[in-house]
């Protein structure tokens, strides 16, 4: 799989062992999580279908549990908008664990968070020079509400 195919099935979508797994997460990942996953479902009119449960992704595509390669229009979500396993971020992953895994950003700031916020400033209007990482949308929007 490069990661430009088109999809290709072997079974139906879910395919059983997605279905073997998905009853697995449903014994052992929190109630609230499969009730929001099922009422999601509901509202898009699938109730009856559980989730593909993925294997492994490169570029667009996507290989489930059961073997149907798939195309991932969403990027998973923003995070591999050029591509999942993308060359120059699996060496930038791999380079960053080979020197420092974590730092504490907050706590004991490393040089790679500072470099990324000295560039935030460089391409962001006067003014909007100043930024608060943070690890999803949710904390985003908490950041926003705190400043306004």
């Amino acid at each position: 799989m490069t990661g430009t195919e088109l999809p290709a099935l072997v079974t139906a979508i879910p395919g059983p062992r997605s279905r073997a797994r998905v009853d697995v997460l449903a014994r052992h990942e929190c109630p609230a999580v499969t009730a929001r996953r099922a009422r999601r479902a509901a509202t898009l009119g699938t109730a009856d279908d559980d989730p593909i449960v993925w294997q492994e992704a490169v570029g667009a595509n996507v290989l489930d549990v059961d073997g149907n390669r798939l195309v991932d229009l969403t990027s998973g979500f923003g995070v591999a908008l050029i591509g999942h396993r993308h060359p120059d971020v699996v060496r930038a992953a791999t380079g960053q664990a080979h020197r420092l895994i974590h730092a504490m950003g907050d706590a004991w700031p490393d040089t790679t968070r500072i470099d990324l916020l000295e560039a935030l400033a460089d391409v962001t209007p006067q003014g909007l020079d100043v930024s608060i990482l943070g690890l999803s949308g949710s904390d985003a929007v908490d950041a926003a509400l705190k400043t306004a």
